[in-house]
């Protein structure tokens, strides 16, 4: 009987997210052509299903060598690029086949930045795309549609934190009802940027749903599925290294647990396959991060990156005390994961050459492990940090009213 109850319930979340993904592909026909996303700009998406089938080919050489070195101009490639607002460079086909499928990959004299899970990730879509079955615009549609998909898994992740701040808004005085408020608009504030970056075709919202998992994995005291979701994030996109100290802290809990006699020991089947997919991942990184040449093969916008011309100390300092603050306050509530989140975060953004506005959705996973706790005023004070380095760091607003009420028109219309 309990197996039939499981499977009803996996069937429902199934047919939901299945409503959802076509619910988001349908409503990508109302965006723009060529890009099929809100701005009409983004480009990554469509970039990330083509290089789905160079990894499919080449394997790891995508993080020694660039796409101009392993494919072939394609021979119409101007009219492409016209049609589809392209660099003319990099519009690609498979070596020795003139004839076969045009190939569209950003930067292309740079090797891939992404790990080997969004390869996989991208592959259906890719192997649709290799058959015929959809061309270039579904292709872009697709994915726009997995990355809301994701928004909505991620944003059902924090149900359980507004439920439980209404709840304690009701029976609690007016500072506690202060506090529910603001964590609750710190919610709608992160969930608003999933959307709205998803439908601008950027899948970050599929490595921040991996790493939320993993976080209410490890509140529940199972270290090595908590290590095994991180593992997965890490697998999708490197900004997961932001949070290596989930995968410390799981180490060390799973230990802890054995030593007492918890549990019989550490390594288990969930643990082996977590070790190999973040050695995966960080092989991936190594080989790309070896073959990064800041300025030349990378292109430098970071005004904190420490070796830039065009380097902030003023933006360094209010980086440093803001997360000396953030990690103090966090510290000072027994929350030595997330003060070591922030910390880890403040010491990695002075080394990365190049950021930009959609990466700050790295830092949702934050407001969601803090709101988890039960704590509207460290939610607000997570949410506080992430709105500050959008600013300082990346120049995004996490409020943008313009771009949501377009997102909202456009979808009901």
């Amino acid at each position: 009987m309990s197996r039939l109850r499981s499977a009803s319930h996996v069937g429902r979340w199934i047919i939901l997210g299945a409503v959802v993904a076509a619910a988001s592909f349908a409503s990508t026909s109302k965006f723009n052509r060529p890009m099929r996303t809100l701005g009409g700009w983004g480009s990554d998406h469509i970039s990330h299903v083509f290089s789905a089938l160079l990894f499919g080919e080449r394997g790891y050489r995508i993080y020694t060598e660039p796409p101009s070195r392993l494919l072939e101009p394609a021979p119409n490639s101007a009219a492409l690029a016209r049609e589809f607002r392209w660099d003319p460079e990099g519009v690609f086909v498979r070596p020795g086949n003139g004839v076969s499928l045009a190939l569209l990959i950003n930067w292309p004299h740079v090797p891939r930045a992404y790990p080997p899970g969004s390869a996989l990730v991208h592959g259906p879509i890719a192997w649709l795309y290799a058959a015929r079955v959809i061309g270039i615009d579904g292709a872009a549609r697709s994915a726009v549609a997995l990355y809301a998909l994701a928004a909505v898994a991620a944003s059902i992740q924090f149900w359980p934190i507004v439920i439980r701040m209404f709840r304690n808004a009701q029976v609690a005085g007016i500072p506690e009802r202060v506090g529910a408020a603001v964590a609750i608009a710190a919610v709608a504030i992160c969930v608003s940027q999933l959307f709205l970056w998803a439908f601008e075709g950027f899948y970050d919202p599929i490595f921040v749903l991996c790493l939320i998992v993993a976080l209410s994995w490890y509140v529940r005291a199972r270290w090595n599925t908590a290590l095994l979701w991180y593992a997965v994030a890490l697998a999708l996109h490197f900004r997961a290294l932001w949070f290596a100290p989930l995968a410390i802290a799981c180490l060390w809990q799973r230990y802890q647990d054995t030593r007492l006699g918890k549990v019989r020991r550490v390594i288990d089947g969930t643990f082996v396959v977590a070790l190999f997919i973040g050695a995966a991942a960080m092989a991936a990184f190594l080989l790309f991060y070896g073959h990064l040449v800041p300025g030349e093969t990378w292109q430098i916008r970071s005004r904190l990156y420490l070796w830039s011309s065009d380097f902030s100390p003023a933006r360094l300092t209010m980086v440093a005390l803001a997360s000396t603050v953030t990690a103090a306050v966090l510290w000072w509530h027994h929350d030595r994961l997330g003060a070591a989140i922030v910390i880890t975060i403040a010491m990695l953004l002075p080394g990365i050459p190049q950021v930009e506005a959609w990466h700050s959705l790295a830092l949702v996973p934050l407001v969601f492990h803090c709101g988890q706790r039960g704590s509207a005023s460290l939610a607000a004070v997570a949410c506080a940090f992430y709105a500050f380095l959008g600013l300082v760091v990346f120049d995004a607003h996490v409020v943008d009213w313009q771009k949501l009420r377009a997102l909202i028109t456009t979808v009901l219309s």
